[in-house]
């Protein structure tokens, strides 16, 4: 219950007490009439309050129809309660009821026009149709009513970032981190912004500083693996990969996933990349051409010809004009001892690639060329 409706529930109780105190068998008509008065009002305030106890219930249980008949039936019995139009707004903005969500702040300002949560919400329902600056706007709004909240930095920042006002939220962020120094959420959303900005050593610093207050948050826990990952600490980004892609909520991350594939074949642990590898390929149609790439190092890591060559056929398929395929097949037909169609499918690749061969490969084929002995 919310402490509003609390303190509406306790005035109630002293008000009807105070009035069986006062009121004496010579009481007068009119006094009756007040007593009366007051005690439907207090009716009416009960109801309205058991109402909004009932439709936050329909709310959290997501039957948002139901939620909403409940919720003005409460205010139709008490107006004037904030916490009852705060929830109508939320239903109103869940429903994607525009002409409600407007007559919700409407009304709402004008019961309470310090209350931060009407701009904050309203904020909310300007981000979700798009309208990034007005939400901006409306997160400053709840900032500047309610100054100690994080939640109204956050958004103020993430609305920055969206509005491309890069260098001000920076600014905006490292404010609020000095007052607020304990806050993971203004670490993370500041390392995020390093992250864009392409400073992922910077990044990885807030991620870090994030996680001494937050050790187990999954989201952090991403931000920092990439960061890592960015900056070539492979052994470190592997920590927070294990972890994250072994949780049963994370199960089907194949991004995470395939990040742990990079980061165990940068360790020198192709064992364990061409296990997650065997998972990920596993179902027809959901191999990409980056995964059955790193399917090919793996194989040539471990000498396993027969993988090399499910890889490389299995890329080609998918883009017959990209040349790494045809790469990966040459050197599988290198390891089996037939150097003639490794030339044979690297010019074949040329050709249906249409591109400049890199250094590297046009190395290996004048390695190949001069151990070819059917050239």
């Amino acid at each position: 219950m919310s402490n509003q409706f609390k303190i509406i529930g306790f005035a109630i109780v002293v008000g009807i007490t105070f009035s069986f105190i006062f009121t004496g068998c010579d009481a007068s008509h009119d006094f009756v009439d007040k007593i009366k008065e007051k005690s439907e009002k207090s009716q009416h305030a009960m109801k309205s309050m058991n109402l909004y106890e009932r439709a936050k219930q329909s709310y959290l249980s997501g039957n948002l129809k139901q939620a909403k008949q409940l919720i003005n039936d409460s205010i139709s019995c008490k107006g004037d309660v904030a916490d009852a139009m705060i929830l109508r707004l939320q239903i109103a903005i869940d429903m994607n009821d525009n002409k409600d969500v407007m007559n919700a702040i409407e009304e709402g300002e004008k019961i309470a026009p310090k209350d931060s949560r009407f701009p904050y919400y309203t904020g909310i329902y300007h981000e979700r149709i798009g309208q990034t600056g007005e939400a901006l706007i409306c997160y400053k709004e709840a900032v500047k009513r309610d100054p100690s909240s994080v939640q109204y930095k956050l958004a103020t920042a993430e609305m920055m970032i969206e509005e491309n006002k890069l260098q001000e939220a920076a600014r905006y962020l490292r404010r609020a981190i000095k007052y607020h120094p304990n806050s993971p959420g203004l670490l993370q959303t500041l390392g995020a912004l390093m992250q864009i900005e392409g400073n992922d050593k910077r990044a990885g610093i807030y991620f870090s500083e994030a996680l001494a207050l937050a050790p187990t948050a999954k989201p952090i826990m991403e931000n920092m693996a990439k960061s890592c990952v960015a900056t070539g600490q492979y052994f470190k980004a592997l920590q927070y990969l294990e972890y994250l892609i072994n949780e049963p909520t994370l199960q089907n991350r194949r991004d995470l996933q395939t990040l742990a594939v990079k980061c165990y074949l940068k360790c020198n642990r192709p064992v364990e990349a061409r296990q997650l590898l065997n998972k990920l390929t596993a179902t027809p149609g959901f191999s990409t051409y980056g995964q059955l790439r790193l399917m090919a190092d793996a194989a040539v890591m471990l000498a396993d010809w027969g993988l090399l060559n499910s890889a490389a056929s299995k890329m080609i398929d998918i883009n017959e004009n990209a040349m790494p395929g045809y790469v990966a097949m040459a050197i599988y037909f290198e390891q089996i001892g037939n150097k003639k169609s490794a030339l044979e499918i690297l010019a074949k690749g040329k050709e249906k690639s249409g591109a400049t061969l890199s250094q590297t490969v046009i190395s290996y084929k004048k390695k190949l060329e001069k151990n070819n002995p059917n050239k």
